[in-house]
């Protein structure tokens, strides 16, 4: 049995392992071939029908991604059959494309959090970086997690098959145990010089605070809920100070270099 073989893909003679999808043998050859549902760590499906292909002496298009390739095959990846037919796949998925590019709990979610991609770095054991995607939107994952009304969970389409995840405990979760273990902070931005006046220290102001300082823009918190800086935390009424983490020197979620380990008197000189 050949372990070697041959494909001639455009005209271009390539070559091959047995065993081996057209699609794979194209790509290891630089040819590129559209496909949107391939994924080498998963079982062949061809589901998105945007890498099929034509073959000589058959009579149907083949998709790239599930068929082996056979020694001696002559394929077409431009041929006028296979874009017609790739532009009606196209049509297909777009009439139908709710949830398919950003899932449901994302597209629920007041804040847009990337929830599938900090619950899968959970489930890796990475809480690090599940921290840091939750943190591209939302600055404050402990306290949230405890409050937030989890929209996301009830598009959360697991319940299809026996009950939403746990996408709100799995924030406070990861936060919980980086807080543990030193906390996360994000690099910054080169200084810009500025400063910025924020009046409240409640969930706005902490949010301003911290993304400003992320771009070196420091910003100074003044108003009653925030006389000292230290002590401003996420307010809610009927949540137990203790539950948001009021009491143990802010939110629990602030870390060195927001602006919350300064303390906040009414300041001039802000250039905003």
């Amino acid at each position: 049995m050949k372990t070697r073989i041959k494909v001639i893909i455009n005209g271009k003679i390539c070559t091959g392992r047995a065993g081996q999808t057209l699609l794979e043998i194209a790509q290891n050859n630089g040819i590129e071939i559209p496909n949107l549902c391939h994924n080498g760590e998963l079982k062949h499906y061809g589901g998105c029908s945007l890498c099929v292909v034509e073959a000589e002496g058959s009579p149907k298009l083949l998709r790239a991604c599930s068929t082996v390739a056979q020694d001696g095959q002559v394929i077409y990846t431009e041929s006028e059959r296979v874009v017609r037919t790739r532009k009606t796949s196209i049509e297909l998925l777009m009439s139908d494309h709710d949830g398919d590019c950003r899932g449901p709990c994302v597209l629920n979610c007041p804040a847009s959090v990337n929830a599938q991609g900090y619950v899968q770095a959970i489930a890796r054991g990475d809480d690090k970086e599940a921290v840091r995607i939750i943190k591209e939107r939302l600055p404050m994952p402990a306290c949230i997690g405890r409050v937030c009304p989890h929209p996301c969970e009830d598009g959360c389409r697991r319940q299809m098959v026996e009950e939403s995840i746990s996408i709100a405990y799995l924030k406070y979760f990861a936060a919980d145990r980086v807080i543990q273990a030193g906390g996360y902070l994000p690099p910054k931005a080169a200084a810009t010089g500025k400063r910025v006046g924020i009046i409240g220290g409640g969930p706005g102001g902490l949010t301003a605070a911290y993304y400003l300082s992320l771009k070196r823009a420091p910003g100074d918190r003044c108003g009653r809920d925030a006389p000292d800086g230290r002590n401003a935390s996420v307010r809610n009424p009927g949540i137990p100070a203790a539950q948001t983490g009021a009491g143990r020197g802010g939110c629990g979620d602030c870390l060195p270099g927001c602006g919350d380990e300064e303390q906040f008197p009414h300041r001039q000189g802000c250039d905003l």
